[in-house]
């Protein structure tokens, strides 16, 4: 504490402050000018609190002792404090209530509440976009107090429009709800300017602003001539789509636009509706296209055809069809201009309607050439190139300020030979002249930049961030060593002895960094005839570098005396010295794993252990964790490596280098290279498919080698890769992309939907069909490019989808296949190792029966929808309780259930007692403290019914529950009966729809030991209705899915038999019709040997 903070706290004790209440905060003495000056200036500025560290713990504690922060910021306030510290240190309203805090604050007159307001509606102040900020009743009470002129800012107004809306009686968050609203008066006093300004910066309309607007106008808040205006204005300069949805349901519901209202205002529409949004299209195109003159109607239709939602089109066609007068001359030729494309393509009933409404208004059609596809589609693969050597330009310090100002450009994390070149540069500088290196490289600032960041820190002389941070003897037990990778360790090592050596280890000899064993001698000799020490991180580099297959006893011979220390980072020698070292790696090495296929068919590295020739050295690769072994730290590797999904805005650099390897691209790295131009990072994507060309150049990707399966879970999706095949084609890679495109198709065969995209990626195959059959008639591609065995299975099913009736059309133009024609998608083998995914017990264990009967209601904020369960305890049915799982710890990992109760919306964790029999709810988290942090209770209670069932329905919500789910589930924390018990309680639940429960079924195979009961329950529940729920497909399509698996399980007795007779599959099977799901319940009983 400062002496200032010091004499600032007594005089706080000394003027009443200390121990009276908030409530007379404006009654209480502030003290003479002189005692006002003296408290300002130990309260203006400092940290109120701060961080402190027992044993395992972190805890923020008061720096000015018990004084209340609330009060003391008030005192603040009163005394003098400026708009900036007031902010700063006056907390939420669970410190100072709002109207207190406004009223203090109204105090200091209009010009402070301007600056405070000013600062005090931020985005980062707001726990979701549309609920208020922490200053938020302060701000909107002070601007209507002192009749300010209304902020033009997008945050006050979000924050303006919560109370607003609360003042009309909507549904607004208002956070914390205890916070209480602004008196309607109020707000009403001052609404319209409050719209105009809200219109006049852009507020979004998808918060609480737009609803606002139109019950301003229903509770005549705000007259129609005025909010038409305001209304169209908005529409007009919304920038956003959800905005624009907003704005214009709002002229057609609220307001309620006219059809002589909407062609009047056409011209002041158009601009709206050329965002070709399909809700503003639908709510405002048909009326102008049937009642409007015809340049607008031609205009309005024109625009409106570039919708991508076919249900808009045929809507705006329909309107078109109802036109009572034709359109003739200009307008008739400008609307058959946006027809023409709609009339040649592929929706038959589109086209149909576009030819009914060009013959009706008697005029020609524009005829839309065709693309062509470009004769070099396909060429000729070319020879693997020869690497080039890798060069250091002159060494000087213009030449490695130079090399700092590339790295310093470019984006964190972008990594490639640069970062080398820059290394050995900055060492052989500064070994001639270290201040020469310190000026040429003063232009860096501290930085994440690979290569630069170590440079950056060593010129400002402070410690470099990249170094090992290991816990020293009597350290912390909660802390652990870091150490990093091979990459920013050896920048770290050798800037921290920049200039010692006489030149780098880890240099690499050729471009793609590999190194020759003849270098790394050579290097070592220089170290031993110089007397140098070689960094620990530098050699380790240099090691997994080294092209093995270059290696001969004459190296090995060389290296086996080459005795050159070894520094490690810490100072301290090894024991170990650098040549027999890396003689032993040599003998000795890292060596690339396999890829393996897990329990759900995901491709991943085969789990290796280190050598032990690296057992000296610190733990630089851990293949243990995630992301170890990147391919510029193992440049002779191939899909060993952990290669990235080019998403990072430095992916364009690692893909450049990748594009300099000596062999050619293995299935793995060569897939991820071609489907990372699917969606990669803005900043990335122009260099990553310049990469792609210069592979291609070099003859490092060669035609069928990339497999997109092994990409797992990462793949593209079909109408990206179709993109890219495309794309790839008019560049002369059709080769590379053809085999993508069919054996996507085959992935999407085989899974339980059709995978989205498989349309676009069918037609994309049929774009590129006349290439593909040139390339074979001239002897560039073998015959079997074109047997396409997963699109002649698509043809060959039944329906006129699009994605099947292009490749029937497909089909059409192929000759016969010269392999046996594929007999559809490969099924599971019919003898299923059951015990490998299913042991004996597994998911087995007694429900917690709480008896508790269960209720749900749907919300929504902005766009997600949010359905909690709602329940009362048996004990005290008058309490109803609201529980939503958006976060798992508390179930998982202490046993309680958070919820609030429905009335007051006070949160209560509900927990079992065994010793009890039931559920009993405590306002405290750790019941045992009688505290609000996390449980101190070495024992985790069971989960209950009840809790399952939150778990099981939060699948149903819009959170990011899934991956919790399957970790409870990974980790057995209920059984399959209690999610049979809380499946059958929630299944009459009208807003649970176990559709959106499936995923954990069909993502981990694992998962079904204990899961299996969702699919029998819902069955049972399916056949309970007059007619099959809409949400029964996706429930027999995951069924199907598993059905060898559960076929086994029953008959190996794990699924009990009561419920392995799948009641109410039979009587489905039985039903007449010929719907999707009673046919796929009929495949279901004959897969499941009960048909």
């Amino acid at each position: 504490m400062t002496d200032a903070l010091a004499r600032s706290l007594e005089l706080f004790r000394d003027l009443g402050w200390a121990d009276a209440r908030q409530a007379v905060a404006l009654e209480l003495p502030v003290g003479t000018e002189a005692q006002r000056r003296e408290a300002r200036a130990g309260l203006q500025r400092g940290d109120w609190d701060m961080w402190v560290t027992e044993g395992n713990t972190i805890t923020r504690e008061s720096v000015v002792g018990d004084a209340d922060h609330g009060m003391l910021a008030l005192f603040a306030i009163r005394v003098g404090a400026d708009a900036r510290r007031a902010e700063a240190v006056l907390g939420g309203p669970g410190s100072v209530p709002d109207q207190l805090a406004t009223e203090v604050l109204a105090t200091r007159g209009p010009d402070f509440a301007i600056a405070f307001t000013s600062r005090a509606c931020r985005s980062n102040r707001r726990p979701w976009e549309h609920a208020t900020s922490v200053h938020a009743g302060r701000a909107v009470r002070l601007v209507h107090h002192h009749g300010l002129p209304v902020p033009e800012s997008v945050e006050y107004l979000k924050d303006w429009a919560v109370y607003a809306a609360v003042a009309l009686g909507l549904e607004a968050e208002l956070y914390p709800a205890g916070r209480g609203p602004i008196d309607a008066a109020v707000i009403r006093s001052r609404f319209i300017d409050h719209l105009r300004i809200g219109v006049a910066v852009g507020a979004p309309a998808t918060g609480p602003f737009g609803a606002v607007v139109a019950a301003g106008f229903e509770q005549g808040w705000v007259d129609r001539d005025e909010a038409v205006p305001l209304v169209l204005s908005a529409l007009d300069a919304a920038q956003r789509p959800g905005d624009r949805k907003v704005w214009a349901g709002v002229l057609t519901e609220s307001l309620a636009l006219t059809d002589a209202e909407l062609v009047a205002h056409a011209d002041a529409l158009l601009g709206a509706i050329s965002h070709a949004d399909a809700p503003v299209i639908t709510a405002l195109a048909p009326t102008i296209i049937e009642f409007g003159d015809e340049y607008q109607a031609a205009d309005v239709l024109s625009l409106s055809l570039a919708a991508k939602s076919k249900a808009a089109r045929r809507i705006v066609l329909d309107a078109a069809l109802r036109r009572s007068m034709p359109l003739t001359g200009e307008a008739a030729e400008t609307a058959v201009i946006a027809l023409s494309p709609i009339e040649s393509g592929r929706d038959g009933t589109l086209a149909k309607a576009a030819r009914a409404l060009r013959e009706r208004w008697g005029v020609a059609t524009e005829t839309v050439p065709e693309t062509e596809t470009a004769s070099t589609a396909w060429q000729p693969a070319p020879e693997v190139w020869t690497v080039p050597r890798f060069q250091l330009p002159e060494v000087s310090s213009s030449a490695l300020a130079e090399a700092a100002g590339v790295l310093y450009s470019r984006p964190d994390g972008a990594e490639d030979l640069e970062v080398d070149r820059f290394l050995e540069l900055a060492n052989a500088v500064a070994r001639a002249d270290a201040e020469a290196a310190r000026a040429a490289l003063r232009g860096l600032r501290p930085n994440w930049r690979a290569g630069a960041s170590a440079a950056a820190d060593w010129v400002a002389r402070t410690r470099i961030r990249l170094l090992d941070r290991l816990v020293q003897p009597g350290g912390d037990d909660w802390r652990s060593d870091v150490v990093f990778g091979p990459m920013p360790a050896r920048e770290a090592a050798v800037v921290q002895r920049l200039g010692e050596v006489p030149t780098l280890l880890s240099t690499p000899s050729w471009d793609d960094l590999r190194i020759a064993p003849d270098d790394l001698v050579e290097r070592l000799q220089e170290y031993r005839d110089t007397g140098a020490t070689a960094s620990e991180a530098d050699l380790f580099l240099a090691m997994i570098r080294l092209d093995l297959t270059l290696v001969e006893q004459r190296h090995l011979d060389a290296l086996a005396v080459l005795e050159v220390p070894i520094v490690l980072q810490s100072g301290e020698r090894m024991t170990v010295a650098a040549g027999p070292a890396a003689r032993a790696f040599a003998l000795d090495p890292l060596l690339e794993p396999s890829l393996v296929q897990d329990e759900d068919g995901d491709w991943r590295r085969d789990v290796i252990a280190l050598p032990a020739s690296l057992a000296q050295f610190p733990r630089r690769i851990d293949t243990t964790r995630y992301g170890w072994g990147t391919p510029l730290e193992l440049p002779t590797w191939g899909d060993g490596t952990c290669s990235r999904d080019g998403l990072e805005a430095g992916s364009g650099f690692e893909w450049r280098q990748l594009a300099r390897r000596s062999a050619p691209l293995t299935p793995r790295l060569a897939a991820r290279m071609l489907c990372g131009l699917c969606s990669p990072h803005p900043k990335a994507a122009t260099d990553m498919f310049e990469a792609v060309l210069e592979a291609w150049d070099r003859g490092l990707l060669r035609p069928g080698v990339a497999d997109p399966c092994l990409l797992g879970r990462s793949g593209p999706g079909g109408a990206q890769l179709a993109r890219v095949a495309l794309e790839l084609s008019e560049a002369g890679l059709g080769s590379v992309a053809w085999p993508l495109l069919d054996g996507f198709l085959g992935a999407s065969l085989g899974a339980v939907r059709m995978t989205a995209g498989t349309a676009e990626a069918t037609e994309a195959i049929g774009a590129l069909l006349p290439g593909a059959i040139d390339a074979v008639a001239t002897g560039i591609a073998d015959p079997s490019t074109l047997d396409l065995p997963h699109t002649r299975t698509l043809a060959a099913r039944p329906g006129s989808s699009r994605a099947v009736a292009s490749a029937k059309a497909i089909a059409a133009q192929l000759p016969e296949s010269t392999a046996t024609p594929a007999s559809g998608v490969a099924s599971l083998e019919s003898a299923v190792d059951l015990d490998a995914f299913w042991p004996a017990g597994d998911g087995t264990g007694a429900a917690i029966d709480d008896g508790v009967h269960l209720a749900s209601s749907s919300h929504l904020r902005g766009s997600k929808r949010f359905v909690p369960i709602e329940f009362s305890l048996p004990e005290a049915p008058e309490v109803r309780y609201r529980a939503l799982m958006a976060w798992s710890y508390a179930l998982d990992r202490e046993g309680q259930l958070d919820a609030d109760t429905i009335a007051g919306d006070e949160r209560r964790w509900l927990q079992w007692d065994d010793a009890l029999g039931r559920i009993i709810p405590s306002e405290f988290r750790d019941r045992g403290a009688a505290e609000n942090g996390p449980s101190s209770s070495d024992s985790v209670p069971p989960l209950t019914v009840l809790m399952v069932a939150v778990v099981l329905a939060s699948l149903c919500s819009d959170v990011e529950s899934r991956y919790s789910v399957d970790a409870m589930v990974a980790g057995r924390r209920f059984s399959a009966d209690s999610v049979r018990l809380a499946m059958s309680r929630l299944l009459p639940l009208p807003d649970i729809t176990p559709a959106r429960m499936m995923g954990s079924i069909e993502r981990e195979t694992r998962a079904l030991p204990v899961l299996w009961p969702m699919l029998t329950e819902s069955v049972r529940y399916a056949a309970s209705q007059s007619k099959p729920p809409s949400w029964l497909n996706r429930v027999l399509d995951a069924a199907l899915l598993r059905a060898p698996l559960l076929r086994a399980a029953a008959a190996a007795g794990r699924i009990p038999a009561e419920h392995a007779a799948w009641p109410g599959l039979a009587e489905l099977a039985a039903r007449p019709g010929s719907s999707a799901a009673l046919a796929k319940a009929r495949s279901l009983a004959i897969e499941l040997g009960l048909g």
